[in-house]
């Protein structure tokens, strides 16, 4: 055994109600050569874990936009009868879509600069692939208005003031069934748009003077949200066949340890061959990355 050297037990660990963890180890270690090959197999999964966390961030972010509809019938529904009468729901609604509509802008922004940073310190800058990934994004910009205006408007929201300052919240009661339902929208102010920023230059200036007055907003984040999947699709298709044989490795460490449901499944570290003692550090290997990576690309 050389100073120094680890092994790698697959294994789980259960929770118990009470706090105390219930360690589970396998019979035995890997092999020098089985963590070799099994390191390398799953490299691919880390390196692309940034570019990963930052979509899935933009994405939750699309998630709560769409939700922040519900929330704000639900306050509706609860609000529109106190002393107040509806002025609670309409600054509440504001501070809500403030908040998600900046995360979801700020988001977008992030996702493009972590996975160009990515792909640079990867594939090197001026790369193929780097290339490519400035191409795909010229390319949503040029044929996408619901890329174009984001891109605006989150440059305005960073600078110059907040989007929700220029939204209007429709609330509209509907007899259905005989229950009142009451429907959400958000609506922009093209005059507004068009009058609180100076930089939104020709192209853009001419589609927004081509828009109705009141300018729906949800059904352009939708599309701009589709923009987005698709740049993440395109480039993490290029690293598919990895994936799949990361993919397999993982699901064969996982047959391996057959852990039962409610475990957590890791590699225990140790520096004991015959695992004498339990082991006191433990790493997950990233069983949840990889199956949600290739379930974003189909």
């Amino acid at each position: 055994m050389r100073e120094g050297e680890e092994f790698q037990w697959p294994g789980y660990y259960i929770l118990q109600p009470d706090g105390t963890i219930d360690i589970h180890v396998c019979y035995r270690p890997l092999n020098q050569d089985e963590v070799e090959e099994f390191e390398e197999a799953i490299s691919v999964v880390f390196d692309l874990q940034p570019i990963l966390r930052a979509y899935e961030v933009f994405e939750l972010s699309h998630t709560e936009i769409n939700s922040a509809i519900d929330d704000i019938q639900d306050m509706h529904g609860r609000l529109i009868n106190s002393d107040f009468g509806g002025m609670p729901i309409i600054y509440d609604a504001k501070v809500l879509f403030i908040h998600r509509t900046m995360t979801f802008l700020s988001s977008f922004k992030s996702f493009l600069d972590h996975a160009e940073t990515k792909i640079k310190r990867k594939y090197k800058e001026n790369s193929s692939i780097h290339n490519n990934f400035i191409k795909e994004t010229n390319y949503l910009y040029d044929n996408h208005f619901s890329y174009r205006f984001m891109s605006k408007l989150r440059t305005i929201s960073q600078h110059v003031m907040l989007p929700i300052s220029v939204f209007n919240i429709n609330v509209e009661q509907q007899n259905d069934s005989n229950k009142p339902k009451h429907c959400v929208s958000i609506i922009a102010e093209r005059k507004e748009l068009l009058n609180g920023w100076g930089k939104w230059g020709a192209r853009m200036e001419k589609e927004l003077s081509e828009l109705p007055d009141r300018i729906n907003l949800l059904p352009i984040i939708n599309e701009h949200a589709i923009c987005i999947k698709k740049l993440f699709c395109s480039f993490i298709e290029i690293e598919k066949d990895k994936l799949n044989y990361a993919s397999l490795c993982l699901n064969e460490l996982l047959k391996a340890i057959d852990s039962p449901p409610g475990a957590v499944p890791v590699l225990w570290i140790t520096q004991n061959p015959k695992i004498d003692i339990e082991p006191t550090r433990s790493k997950i290997p990233p069983f949840e990355d990889v199956r949600r990576i290739l379930n974003i690309i189909g």
